[in-house]
């Protein structure tokens, strides 16, 4: 919308000037020159990363910022003029900003104070309890965040592997040679791979693990040992630095921490139920609708410890106070035996209780959980069997894993 603001303000701007055949200043030639060049720059390659476009505001608005100036004091000082490009500047300014508000709030803003209190992950902390001075991690995949919770440098020169898995001209024949040599010359004490389910970017290992890069793949398999596999991310530990007896024991030791303190961190919510149900944008986030009865079953790994839950009934249901009672929210595991067990459910009733509006989420433990079990998610009409207006949605799911000690085998 932004841009959209702008461009348009600059067409109407240069059709007014034209119309008042006014001639352009220096400040407005100069701002035309540097958009120009910004979207030479960062346009016209195609780049897929938003955050490029951050590199067009400034060019943009000073443009923008030359052309009111120049129609508002170049056009014999009338004052009326000068009031309809400031109100024309407040206005699209708090069109933006009101348009913001009505977005929900970021979810990193609801991490701040967890990420104070629990600032690395599991692996992390795996890391910091093995790692000694000197030691160095390579990441192969999409996960920066790694190197300042383990407090290790760098063993490559680049904090991603993009270049490595993107196809390219230059990906087999510049970038991966270059990562190896690096490799090779740093002989890093850890190497994870970064690739796997809720990753950023690459989750697929078929596809991006690094089993697809060969030289890589016997690199590892030559002069480290697979620690751990914690579901999104695999641990690596150099040959020379495994001692099975301290590892296994570091790891006993904070297995226990987090069995008995299943809050330990947090985990986002990584699967939108809008792939799977009916999706409906509902307050800035597609969600799945799942008005009662209805019913999701999702199997389980084994090793899935935590849940996380986002749900909540569209807001357009909450005036209909006068027909309707609300939705009952229910999680159950279904053992591979048959047995169900509720973990949780809760009546959502947002039409008289204030508190039950909005986005809700929901932690659960899941504690046993062994491979062949399914989670049973599912929405019922409520005490009086009434689903009118029951707008129930499911918006997203995620999970926390039990570390898969792969060294033990």
């Amino acid at each position: 919308m932004w841009l959209g603001i702008q461009v348009g303000t600059l067409l109407i701007g240069g059709l007014a000037a034209g119309w008042q055949r006014l001639r352009p200043g220096r400040g407005f030639t100069l701002g035309a020159v540097a958009v120009v060049t910004a979207f030479t720059i960062v346009i016209l390659p195609g780049r897929r990363f938003l955050h490029y476009l951050f590199f067009i505001v400034f060019p943009v608005s000073w443009w923008m910022g030359a052309a009111l100036q120049s129609l508002g004091f170049r056009n014999d000082g009338r004052p009326n003029l000068r009031i309809f490009l400031a109100g024309f500047v407040l206005v699209t300014m708090g069109l933006q900003v009101g348009l913001r508000l009505q977005q929900p709030l970021p979810d990193m803003f609801g991490r701040f104070s967890l990420s104070w209190q629990q600032p690395r992950s599991e692996l992390a902390e795996v890391v910091r309890m093995l790692k000694e001075p000197n030691d160095t991690l390579a990441v192969w995949g999409w996960a920066p965040d790694l190197y300042v919770q383990t407090g290790l440098p760098q063993a490559s020169r680049e904090a991603h592997t993009e270049r490595q898995l993107e196809e390219s001209p230059q990906r087999d024949s510049y970038y991966r040679p270059r990562f190896m040599k690096e490799l090779e010359e740093s002989h890093p004490a850890f190497i994870i791979d970064a690739v796997g389910p809720w990753s950023v970017n690459y989750f697929v290992r078929e596809y991006s693990g690094h089993e697809t890069f060969p030289d890589l793949s016997m690199y590892l398999e030559e002069h480290y040992v697979l620690v751990a596999d914690f579901h999104r991310e695999r641990l690596y530990l150099r040959n020379d630095r495994m001692d099975k007896g301290r590892v296994a024991g570091e790891f006993e030791r904070l297995v226990s921490k987090w069995e008995n303190d299943p809050w330990n961190g947090d985990t986002h919510a990584a699967f939108s139920f809008n792939e799977i149900r009916p999706a409906r944008p509902i307050q800035g986030l597609q969600v799945g609708m799942m008005e009662p009865p209805d019913k999701t079953v999702w199997p389980l790994s084994g090793t899935e410890r935590l849940m996380v839950l986002e749900f909540g009934h569209d807001p357009k249901s909450y005036a209909k106070t006068d027909q309707g009672n609300g939705t009952l929210f229910s999680v159950a595991l279904k053992h591979p035996n048959g047995e169900e067990e509720l973990l949780w459910d809760r009546h959502l009733n947002p039409t008289e209780n204030v508190e039950d509006r909005g986005l809700q989420k929901i932690k659960i433990p899941l504690l046993s959980v062994i491979e062949g079990s399914q989670l049973i998610i599912e929405t019922d009409p409520g005490p009086w069997g009434d689903n009118a207006w029951d707008w129930a949605y499911m918006a997203r799911m995620g999970f926390r894993y039990r570390p898969d000690l792969k060294f033990l085998d």
